[in-house]
């Protein structure tokens, strides 16, 4: 009933022109009344205050102390009134008992008096008026600028992500490990890669050469998605890590925190899972389009169009000894393709890091937050300014 009652006395701040303020001996002390009163005086009301159902013996007491309060807060020229306390009751008040009271709300209620009541409600609201749009111009303004911060933020959050898995698939990083030693094992000395590494010495060698090529073709696709998939699993890992550090930066303020609500992270999972599936893809598209461009048939090099460009991401992705396999068999024009699909992998991977601050600039973006209505609101501000 309590939080009803400061609701009613809100609303009626905003709408009457006149407040009577009834208190008791017991009650005016409290301190909600008195923001209200000050509230009140701010925005122009004319106020009365009323000091109901006061025992005779603590009138002169209470009612001393009740002006002394009402002096120290800048109140000491409201009217007062003062209703004894008559003990149980019911209907109305004998008249003498509020003859002062009704006496001033007649004369308040003239014609001439009630406009200028009015007129007075109306020029004490300019000010007020002006200094809650201004204040709603700031907070708007806090918004945007906060808006602006955690989105420089988010993207600062991912970079050294993106720039590192740059870096890393630049440098051949993902090779490290299984795609290398597939690769030893497959064509160390009578592997059936080894032709790629050496040419056959002899028509022996030629011969057993020959009859492998099924096998080779088949043993560099299964190295080709042995590393593509190292490739791959450093991509996801870092957009895991990337998407983490966006939000442990936003967990770091309420607004942060807000936005975070906004996204959801098994969403952002699988926009990661697509998005990496999408790279390794094309990716490969785009290798075995130029693996078709090397110009050496299956019969010279024992391998395919598909498996040459299956040989051209197994380098590219940083094995050692498939690049010299490369550069062996197709010289410079192969070497050139190794570097630029090496190039190409590093620069979409830190892109698709890069993306996983989609989701939470889009959640930014749903808010529509801009400088508009700051702007809307400082010239209202300054056209109520004549009013003042």
């Amino acid at each position: 009933m309590r939080a009803a009652n400061r609701n009613l006395a809100l609303e009626l701040i905003e709408l009457a022109d006149l407040w009577v303020f009834v208190t008791t001996g017991s009650r005016y002390g409290d301190a909600v009344p008195w923001s209200r009163l000050r509230e009140a005086i701010e925005r122009g009301l004319s106020l009365a205050v009323v000091l109901n159902r006061i025992e005779p013996d603590a009138l002169i007491e209470v009612r001393r102390d009740l002006f002394q309060r009402l002096q120290a807060q800048g109140f000491g020229a409201l009217p007062l009134f003062v209703v004894p306390d008559v003990g149980p009751h019911q209907g109305l008040l004998e008249p003498k008992l509020v003859g002062e009271l009704v006496a001033w709300l007649k004369i308040l209620g003239a014609q001439s008096q009630s406009r200028a009541v009015i007129a007075r409600t109306v020029r004490g609201a300019w000010p007020s008026l002006r200094r809650d749009v201004q204040e709603v111009a700031a907070a708007v303004e806090i918004q945007r600028r906060t808006s602006r911060s955690l989105r420089g933020q988010v993207v600062a959050a991912v970079r050294p992500t993106a720039e590192q898995i740059h870096a890393d698939l630049g440098s051949g990083a993902a090779a490290i490990g299984a795609p290398s030693t597939a690769w030893l094992s497959s064509a160390g000395s009578g592997g059936v890669l080894a032709p790629l590494v050496d040419e056959p010495a002899g028509p022996r060698q030629r011969w057993r050469a020959k009859r492998s090529t099924a096998a080779r073709v088949e043993s560099v696709r299964s190295l080709r998605d042995t590393a593509v998939g190292a490739a791959g699993s450093m991509v996801r890992e870092a957009g895991t890590a990337a998407e983490l550090s966006v939000r442990r930066m936003l967990a770091e303020s309420a607004a942060g925190r807000q936005i975070a609500e906004l996204v959801d992270v098994d969403e952002a999972a699988r926009a990661r899972e697509q998005r990496v599936e999408t790279l390794i893809s094309e990716w490969g598209t785009e290798a075995e389009r130029r693996g078709g461009e090397l110009g050496l048939s299956a019969e010279q090099v024992g391998l395919d169009d598909q498996g040459a460009a299956s040989l051209v991401e197994v380098a590219a992705v940083g094995v050692d000894g498939a690049e010299r396999a490369v550069g062996r068999l197709f010289g410079t024009r192969g070497e050139t393709m190794v570097a630029e699909m090496r190039k190409m992998l590093a620069e979409w991977a830190g892109a698709a890091v890069g993306a996983e601050t989609t989701p939470y600039l889009d959640a930014l973006d749903e808010l529509s937050i801009d400088d508009a209505p700051a702007r809307s609101l400082r010239l209202r501000a300054s056209e109520l300014r004549g009013y003042v």
